[in-house]
């Protein structure tokens, strides 16, 4: 969900309740997220794998800054269902050429190669 204020099209929602029925999405689509203070990836991650269909696709693209774009442990994506899919250091081909914000929403992301792409997939 967009936080930025000047984007008009959309859902705008919290990523901790997202407006969907469970299992609904094929795929969640994250860039660089932001859990606010005292929050978890994990936050949104038990979140997103609510609303993605099983074998559907979470993905995750944050550049090295940001804390939230980190893997979480093996033992917490078992506990949801998650399988890692890629965490080769790469942005995924397809969000090539996107502009990237910083989590504040506001400021752009100067180096797009610190951009990187984290893919999971709901198996259970």
């Amino acid at each position: 969900m967009d936080i930025r204020a000047d984007i008009q099209s959309g859902i705008r929602a919290d990523a901790t309740k997202l407006p969907f029925q469970d299992g609904t999405l094929g795929e969640v689509i994250a860039t660089n997220p932001y859990m606010g203070p005292g929050g978890k990836m994990m936050d949104f991650l038990s979140e997103a794998t609510r609303v993605v269909e099983l074998e559907g696709k979470i993905y995750i693209n944050a550049n090295t800054a940001n804390p939230y774009g980190k893997l979480p442990s093996q033992t917490e994506l078992d506990s949801l269902g998650l399988r890692v899919v890629q965490n080769n250091g790469a942005l995924d081909s397809r969000f090539s050429g996107q502009t990237f914000m910083q989590p504040d929403g506001v400021t752009p992301v100067k180096d797009v190669s610190s951009m990187r792409t984290i893919v999971l997939e709901r198996i259970k």
